[in-house]
């Protein structure tokens, strides 16, 4: 099975409320019905019932970033500097990530 799934299309999400209100069936056999999973109906019939939209919620962001705008200016440095040595890239290696037990 793929790690990622695509998303239901809006029409099979209308489709799925729509059944579910019309057939006056559980959420399990709707969810049966469709094959889709019973947490996903769920959501989608509650959710339609709070907004009346069966479209997906916007995505909610994700990691921050773990570099500052500085940090990744001294990245690129190491970047262009590929060629170096260990200890060439030490001092500036120290700038993005302080190390309380650096060996430079």
């Amino acid at each position: 099975m793929a790690k990622w799934m695509k998303a239901y299309s809006n029409d099979l999400r209308q489709k799925i409320v729509e059944t579910h209100s019309r057939e006056r069936e559980s959420i399990g056999q709707t969810a049966e019905r469709f094959h889709v999973s019973y947490s996903f109906t769920w959501k989608l019939i509650k959710g339609y019932e709070q907004t009346g939209k069966v479209s997906p919620k916007p995505h909610g962001g994700g990691a921050k970033p773990k570099l500052k705008g500085e940090q990744l200016g001294v990245v690129a440095q190491l970047i262009e500097q590929k060629n170096g040595s260990a200890s060439d890239y030490c001092g500036i290696g120290s700038k993005v990530i302080p190390s309380p037990g650096s060996r430079c």
